[in-house]
């Protein structure tokens, strides 16, 4: 496509195609071909173009009788492979689709933002009434009316005038829900046929969220040269090397995914040696919704004799999907990566300066715009908006003299730092020119005004001196203004569901590693001297004369101050002054020693070493061999411990979780009172890695053979469950669910285990084997701690879909669900054995009392926040 240059706007020639639908380009020419192929860690489902057709045909046949609707929902809980033909029958019967998030947040804002009345979902169970039950691919799907649903705004446009409305992340700004028409999205699809020279030949990745735009691209793709969509299951996702093993040898040619996803999840050599090697079949990647990687990091994942292509695309939510696509040269040592190349088909890019006037030479605001591609956003008209319609993009971009346009950064990495103005893109670009570091992010704390530093070391690097060392000499060479107060090594990351690097939770993981202070008896004024000596000497490298004389400022003598006090948890009031007039450094640490003798609070100094609270450096992280290691051992131990222990019965005799003691016999042992109850001090024994930060309380459990483990589950997935007194503590057992575990774990007798999972299912388990006894599927998220009622053989427990639960111990089998109000349940509940009631509360302000036998309202009392 050939670029045009007219009043500065810059877009591609070409207006065919804009009448067409998604399910118009669907081509249905080769019937036998495998339309489908989904792979489970059990089982591989094959699903070919004339199943597709048929089932299409047989959702949109019935949902051509509802009329006046617009958008059908389509839940987080149906089988990935069935999705498809959803979408394809709703978008044939004139309606247009959405996917259901998870949170119930982002759902009820696009249920009342598109006044959603109907949606199909895998669960009887969920808010509403079933309308008919689908046969989809051997899965009974239900098509559910939703009540009391706001009426709709009407617009005045053609039925299926959208394919379908989508959540923006909220990168570009506060969460927005953007309906899409097809004119919008068709022409994506059709430039990257071309592009990328797709044909029925070719297996297509789908590992993007249904709920991230970019899988319609690859969904679509597919289906217009009927080609083969390479789907996967969420528990195989959650597997790296299982996913990267399955999709080597299934040989797919095309791949769409997120640089944090593709660098994270897999090492160089593992890419070389499989998708990336010289006999792959892959023929293109996509790298999109994120900036694109160091390009030496790209070159060394790749064979020396690899022809995969490999392309930086980009684009935005507000103007669905893509915006331009650059081919990126990998061989090419001097290619600009941040080049974002040529722009796709009715698609214009203006560059803005802070006065809003266009420009065709230097840096600005990028804005993306069309006079065909044009979304609506949240509640706006298409009759209320002039063509050509322009969004903000948020990204900060170059634009040279041959009108070639370069990503830059976000807007909103300008910040005020010591009343200067500072751009955080900056301290990126310049910590990426440091040859081990992998990648790194910043992140501005307005609420405490400090700069974090987050980054990542390159797979081959293991002295974690060196890595110290050269941060710290690489960082002096830049202005203190942008020098961080802290800094981060990323030794796991999360992702968000777009697979992009979570920046909430490394906001999170900043806080979480905060050190408590500690009250002292005797002040190390020794150590108090290496720490002001470190921190003097991180920010003027010598200590021989005057602060001014050695080339001292007022920001690092502010940064100096700051960093002290927080070291030690204390104020020194004329510590600037002293600097600024020129003071040693003894004669600065004769003025600490003064204020720290003369404060009342001398015995809450928290004496944390400089290193390793405001610099998180050097890196004291166990390697991955060790990890490897230990992990092996504990496998080892797993396996010898249930040889020894199969055939045995075992009875929880108490339990104890945040500070509660749940007993199942009349008496405990007043030894074991004394060892858990009276703690004089505390030590570390033994540490144990669950790969991600750890929101549950552990629960430590005593058992009839004498022996007391503890059990604790992260974000991870991972539940890691480990003997506390000496002669079991080699006894660790490690077990994997499929989502995030935020709740504490019930335990009952025989090793098994209730909890909640972020999944939205309640799971009952093997705490040894991690064998899944029973689950119960809610409607959204289980934070909440299931508690029991032994006696009647019961579990309560609430999920953020605002329903509580009462749940067979012995089957998971629902004795009781009831709803009261609009708010989730997070906190656990609690019995009131002489009420026979059981006690929870939500997150509208509601406390319940409800009839543990039927869940009927006892009482409740609403507390209100003046």
């Amino acid at each position: 496509m050939d670029n045009e240059k007219e009043n500065f706007l810059f877009y591609p020639n070409g207006s065919k195609n804009l009448g067409k639908k998604l399910h118009d380009i669907c081509n249905w020419d080769q019937l036998d071909n495998i339309a489908i192929e989904y792979h489970d860690l059990q089982e591989i489902i094959y699903i070919n173009y004339r199943e597709l057709l048929v089932t299409q045909s047989l959702i949109s046949d019935y949902l051509k009788c509802i009329k006046n609707i617009e958008f059908i929902g389509i839940n987080f809980d149906i089988p990935e492979y069935c999705v498809i033909s959803v979408i394809l029958g709703i978008l044939s019967s004139e309606h247009s689709f959405v996917n259901i998030p998870v949170d119930s947040t982002e759902f009820m804002n696009l249920k009342n933002h598109l006044s959603l009345h109907y949606f199909f979902s895998k669960q009887m169970d969920v808010e509403g009434d079933i309308v008919y039950k689908f046969k989809i691919h051997r899965e009974c799907i239900y098509l559910i009316k939703i009540e009391d649903v706001q009426k709709q705004i009407t617009q005045k446009v053609k039925q299926n005038y959208y394919a379908y409305a989508i959540s923006t992340s909220g990168s570009t700004g506060a969460p927005k829900v953007v309906r899409v028409p097809h004119s919008c999205i068709v022409p994506n699809v059709l430039d990257l046929n071309k592009i990328l020279g797709i044909t029925n030949c070719d297996k297509i990745s789908q590992f993007t969220n249904f709920t991230f735009d970019p899988s319609i691209i690859e969904i679509f793709l597919a289906l217009s040269n009927a080609a083969t969509l390479f789907m996967v299951s969420k528990l195989l996702k959650s597997d790296p090397n299982r996913l990267l093993k399955e999709t080597y040898s299934n040989q797919i040619t095309v791949l769409q995914i997120t640089p944090s996803v593709f660098m994270y999840s897999w090492t160089a050599e593992s890419l070389k040696s499989s998708i990336l090697s010289n006999n792959t079949l892959l023929r293109a990647i996509l790298f999109g919704g994120e900036p694109f990687p160091k390009l030496e990091l790209i070159s060394a994942a790749k064979h020396p004799y690899n022809n995969t292509k490999i392309y930086n695309i980009y684009g935005i939510t507000e103007v669905s999907c893509w915006a331009s696509i650059n081919e990126i040269m990998i061989t090419n040592t001097q290619f600009n990566v941040h080049c974002l190349g040529q722009v796709l088909s009715h698609t214009i890019f203006q560059v803005r300066n802070e006065r809003d006037e266009v420009i065709t030479n230097g840096t600005g605001f990028l804005y993306i715009g069309s006079n065909q591609r044009v979304c609506l956003i949240n509640d706006e008209n298409i009759e209320d908006l002039e063509l050509p319609v322009f969004r903000d993009s948020g990204d900060i971009v170059n634009i040279d003299e041959e009108g070639r346009i370069f990503y830059k950064g976000r807007r909103d990495s300008f910040i005020k730092r010591f009343g200067n103005k500072v751009d955080l893109s900056k301290l990126k670009e310049f910590v990426l020119q440091i040859d081990f570091v992998k990648n790194c992010y910043v992140i501005w704390d307005d609420s405490c005004h400090h700069l974090h530093l987050y980054f990542s070391t390159k797979e081959n690097v293991t002295n974690n001196h060196n890595v110290n060392t050269d941060i710290m000499e690489h960082l002096h060479k830049l202005d203190s203004l942008y020098r961080p107060d802290k800094i981060h090594f990323m030794e796991h990351i999360e992702f968000t569901s777009s697979g992009k690097i979570s920046l909430e939770f490394l906001k999170k993981y900043h806080i979480q590693r905060m050190v408590i202070h500690q009250a002292i008896e005797n002040i190390d004024f020794q150590q108090i001297k290496i720490a002001f000596k470190s921190i003097w000497k991180n920010n003027l490298q010598c200590e021989n004369d005057g602060f001014v004389k050695l080339g001292g400022t007022s920001v690092i003598a502010l940064q100096l101050s700051n960093t002290i006090s927080e070291t030690l948890n204390i104020e020194f009031p004329e510590l600037i002054g002293m600097l600024l007039m020129d003071a040693t450094i003894d004669e600065c640490l004769s003025y600490i020693k003064s204020v720290i003798l003369n404060n009342d609070q001398k015995k809450m100094i928290n004496l944390k070493s400089h290193f390793n609270s405001t610099k998180e450096v050097p890196l004291t992280n166990i390697g991955k061999e060790d990890m490897k290691s230990l992990e092996d051992s504990h496998e080892k131990r797993k396996t010898c411990d249930l040889m020894i222990q199969t055939n045995e019965i075992y009875t929880c005799q108490w339990y104890k979780c945040r500070g509660q003691t749940c007993k199942n016999v009349l008496d405990i042992n007043e030894e074991h009172k004394l060892q858990y109850n009276a703690i004089s001090n505390v030590k570390i024994l033994e540490t144990y890695d669950l790969k991600k930060c750890v929101d549950a309380s552990p629960t430590v459990f005593h058992y009839s053979d004498g022996k007391t483990y503890a059990t604790v589950g992260s974000h991870s997935g991972f539940i890691f469950t480990f003997g506390l007194q000496e002669k079991c503590r080699n006894s660790t057992f490690k077990i994997k669910l499929p989502d995030r575990v935020e709740a504490s774990v019930l335990v009952l007798d025989d090793f098994r285990g209730i909890v909640g999972c972020y999944d939205g299912n309640i799971y009952c388990f093997h705490l040894k084997t991690g064998d899944i006894i029973w689950n119960h599927q809610t409607g959204n998220v289980v934070k909440s701690s299931a508690i029991l009622c032994k006696i009647k053989g019961i579990i309560f427990v609430g999920s953020y879909d605002c329903y509580i639960y009462c749940l067979s111990v012995k089957d998971g089998s629902e004795v009781w669900k009831s709803k009261f109000g609009d708010g989730s349940v997070s906190a656990s509940g609690c019995l009131h054995v002489s009420s026979d009631t059981v006690l929870f509360g939500t997150l509208d302000g509601l406390c319940l009392a409800l009839q543990q036998s039927s869940g009927k309202l006892d009482c409740y009392v609403a507390l209100i926040l003046k």
